[in-house]
C-alpha cells in the first residue's frame, strides 16, 4: 500500500495493502511512495509455522498473492478450509490476517465471526441477516481489503450466507461498496472425516501424504458442504461457484505434533526439553490417536494441549506437563490455545487443590471420550428421536372410554423422557453435539429475497422521499378518517370514538411490502391519540395481510395490557404484481404476473 510522507514523518496505516483514506489531511501536491504487499513474510510464516499441510502451502499462498496483485479482481477471493479441529485452520486464518493488517485479528477490518456466538438463535434469522450484511458492509466501505472469518461454518442457519450472495457475486458494486478485492474465509469441521480416510489411505498404502493433491478432495468436500446439514447446505454460494477453493487440512501425525511442540517449547523459552526425548516422547504418548489400529493421527492436533507445571518431584519441579484439556482463548502463534499456566508449589497452592483434582477429572472424562464412545452417543441421540410405538392396544385392560386419555398422558410421559434423554447426551457430547433440529415450516423455509429491506439504504430512502406517499409523510396532505364498522360488534366494546387509532405494520420487509405499508399508513391521520387506546395492525404472513381492531386496557396497576377485539376483521391476498396504473383492464401497464403464474416456488415471499 502507499505510505505518504509529511514533513520527514511517516503516517501510520492499518493495512499493509490498501490506499490510506486521509481525507482533508492528504495534499495532491504529496506523492506516494509504493510498498510491495508483503507475500515474502507470508511465504515464510506459512512455510515455518505450519506442520503438515503441504496443500495448504500450495494453494492458500497462491491464491492471496494472485489476488493481491490483481488490480481489477472480478470477484472477492472466498475460501473454505475444511478438516477436524487442531489441524490449523484458525491459525493459518490468523497469518493470513497478520500479514494483510498491522493489527492482525485485532484490526478493525478483519471480522472474526462465530457461530455459536453471534448467531445463537435460529429463530432470530431474520435479524441476523440485516445485521450480519450491516457489519459488513460498513466495513468494506472504510477498507476496501477487509477480511471477513467465518468460524464453525457448519453451525450457522441454513439462510444465513444467503444474505451475503450479494456481495461474494460478480458486481462492481453492491449499495455503492466495492467488495471485489475484500477476502471471505470460511472454517468448517464438514468433510473432516473425508479427508482423514483418503489420509488414512494413502499411509496405510505407504505413500508419502505430500503426494496427495487437491483434487482428490475438491469434489468430494463440495458435495459434503452442499448436501449436508449446516450453514452452506443447498447454498447458492456452491451452486452458483462463488467459492473460490475448497481446501483440505489433513489430520497431523505424530511428527509433525512432535514440531508443534518443540515450536511451542522454544516460544516458551525451553529450548533446553526439545532435546529431552524422554520429555517429549511422554507428551506425545499422553495425545490420542485414530485409528485404533494404527493410532497414525492425532485426534486434536496441535490444538488442544495447555501448558503445566508438574508437582511429581523437585527435579520435575521445573518441567512442563502437556496434558489435554478443552480450553478457550484466542490462538497463539504455534496454533495452541492461550492457558493460563496452573503453578503448584508445595506450601503456596495447597487451598486450590481442590480445583486441580477437578481439572484432571474433566481432562480424564475428556480423553475417555473415544471414536467409538462419540459413534455411539451420536446413534443413541438418533434413536431418542424416533417416535413412540404406543397404541391404543397397549391399553385394552383399561375400559374404551379411558383409553384415549390413557395413551396421550403415556405419549406426553414417552416425549419428556426422551428429550431428557437427548438433553443428557448433548451434555455429554459437549462440542460434538448436533445441531437442533429446526422445523420445517414454509415461514422458517423462507427463501431469502434480494430486495429485503435494509436499515439505511440508500436506495429506499431516496424512494420515500419521491414517491406518491411522500406528500402524506411530510405531513403536506392530511388523510381522509377511515371508519371501520361491524354489524356483529358486540355492544360493550363496539361502540364508535373519534379517538384516532395507532397504525402498527408488521412483517414488511421487501422494498414492495415496504411500499405496500407505506400505502396502507396513509389511510390513516398522522397522529394517533392514545387517549382512545385503539390500536390497528396490518400483519403481514406469506403474502396475507391480517387486519385487526383493537382497544387496549391496562390491569394489574398498568403492568399487564388486554387487547379486546373491535372489528372488524378481514384478510387481504395477493392475486398478483403490477407494474403501471392500476386500471388492470383499461389502464397502461408494463406487464402483470398472477401468483400462480410466477416462476417461484411456494418458499418465495413477495411482501
Amino acid at each position: 500500500m502507499p505510505y505518504y510522507c509529511y514533513s520527514n514523518s511517516w503516517v501510520y496505516c492499518d493495512c499493509y495493502l490498501c490506499r490510506c483514506f486521509l481525507g482533508a489531511e492528504r495534499s495532491p501536491e504529496m506523492s506516494p511512495i509504493r510498498v510491495l504487499p508483503r507475500t515474502r513474510p507470508l511465504d515464510a510464516d506459512i512455510a515455518n509455522l505450519l506442520y503438515g499441510q503441504h496443500l495448504v502451502k500450495d494453494v492458500v499462498v497462491n491464491a492471496i498473492k494472485a489476488h493481491w496483485f490483481n488490480e481489477s479482481p472480478r470477484k472477492p477471493l472466498v475460501l473454505s478450509f475444511h478438516g477436524y479441529t487442531g489441524s490449523g485452520k484458525n491459525y493459518v486464518a490468523e497469518i493470513i490476517a497478520n500479514n494483510t493488517f498491522k493489527q492482525g485479528l485485532r484490526s478493525n477490518f478483519v471480522q472474526h465471526i462465530v457461530a455459536t456466538n453471534d448467531f445463537p438463535d435460529k429463530s432470530k434469522i431474520e435479524d441476523y441477516q440485516m445485521e450480519l450484511r450491516n457489519r459488513i458492509l460498513t466495513t468494506v466501505q472504510k477498507c476496501h481489503r477487509s477480511i471477513f472469518i467465518f468460524d464453525e461454518t457448519d453451525k450457522l442457519p441454513e439462510q444465513l450466507l444467503g444474505a451475503i450472495k450479494p456481495y461474494l457475486d460478480y458486481y462492481s458494486s453492491v449499495s455503492g461498496v466495492d467488495f471485489r478485492r475484500s477476502i471471505f474465509i470460511l472454517l468448517s469441521n464438514k468433510g473432516g472425516g473425508k479427508i482423514a480416510e483418503i489420509t488414512l489411505r494413502q499411509y496405510e498404502n505407504g505413500y508419502p501424504r505430500e503426494q496427495l493433491r487437491l483434487e482428490s478432495f475438491e469434489r468430494d468436500l463440495m458435495n459434503f458442504s452442499f448436501n449436508e446439514k449446516g450453514g452452506l447446505q443447498m447454498s447458492e454460494l456452491i451452486s452458483n461457484h462463488l467459492i473460490d477453493h475448497f481446501i483440505p487440512f489433513l489430520p497431523l501425525q505424530r511428527e509433525h505434533v512432535k514440531s508443534c511442540v518443540g515450536a511451542y517449547l522454544r516460544k516458551r523459552g525451553r529450548s533446553d526439553l526439545v532435546s529431552d526425548v524422554e520429555f517429549v516422547e511422554r507428551v506425545l504418548n499422553s495425545l490420542q490417536y485414530f485409528p485404533e489400529s494404527s493410532k497414525a493421527f492425532s485426534s486434536s492436533g496441535c490444538k488442544r494441549m495447555a501448558p503445566k507445571k508438574s508437582k511429581k518431584s523437585k527435579k520435575e519441579d521445573s518441567m512442563i506437563d502437556f496434558v489435554e484439556e478443552e480450553v478457550s482463548g484466542d490462538v497463539d502463534e504455534e496454533g495452541f490455545e492461550e492457558a493460563e499456566d496452573i503453578v503448584v508449589d508445595s506450601e503456596e497452592d495447597e487451598p486450590p487443590k481442590k480445583k486441580k483434582k477437578v481439572i484432571k477429572k474433566e481432562v480424564k472424562q475428556e480423553l475417555e471420550l473415544t471414536d467409538e464412545k462419540l459413534q455411539e452417543l451420536l446413534e443413541k441421540y438418533e434413536a431418542s428421536k424416533s417416535t413412540a410405538t404406543k397404541t391404543k392396544d397397549d391399553f385394552k385392560h383399561l375400559p374404551k372410554s379411558q383409553r384415549g386419555k390413557a395413551l396421550k398422558r403415556a405419549l406426553r410421559k414417552d416425549k419428556r423422557a426422551r428429550q431428557e434423554e437427548r438433553t443428557k447426551i448433548r451434555d455429554e457430547l459437549g462440542e460434538s453435539a448436533p445441531q437442533k433440529e429446526v422445523p420445517k415450516t414454509i415461514e422458517s423455509m423462507r427463501e431469502y429475497d434480494a430486495t429485503m429491506v435494509d436499515e439505511q439504504d440508500d436506495e429506499v430512502e431516496h424512494d420515500e422521499a419521491n414517491d406518491e406517499f411522500a406528500p402524506y409523510f411530510n405531513r403536506e396532505t392530511t388523510p381522509k378518517v377511515m371508519i371501520t364498522m361491524t354489524p356483529k360488534a358486540k355492544i360493550k366494546f363496539g361502540e364508535s370514538t373519534a379517538h384516532f387509532p395507532e397504525v402498527i405494520l408488521n412483517n414488511f420487509n421487501t422494498r414492495l411490502g415496504h411500499n405496500i405499508a407505506r400505502m396502507l399508513a396513509c389511510l390513516f391521520p398522522h397522529d394517533p391519540k392514545f387517549t382512545g387506546r385503539r390500536v390497528v395492525t396490518f400483519h403481514n404472513q406469506r403474502d396475507y395481510i391480517f387486519f385487526r381492531h383493537h382497544r387496549y386496557e391496562f390491569k394489574k396497576e398498568g403492568t399487564k395490557a388486554a387487547l379486546l377485539e373491535l372489528g372488524p376483521r378481514f384478510t387481504l391476498r395477493l392475486k398478483w404484481l403490477q407494474k403501471g396504473t392500476f386500471d388492470a383492464k383499461w389502464g397502461e401497464f408494463e406487464w402483470v404476473l398472477k401468483r400462480h403464474e410466477m416462476e417461484t416456488s411456494r418458499r418465495r415471499f413477495f411482501l
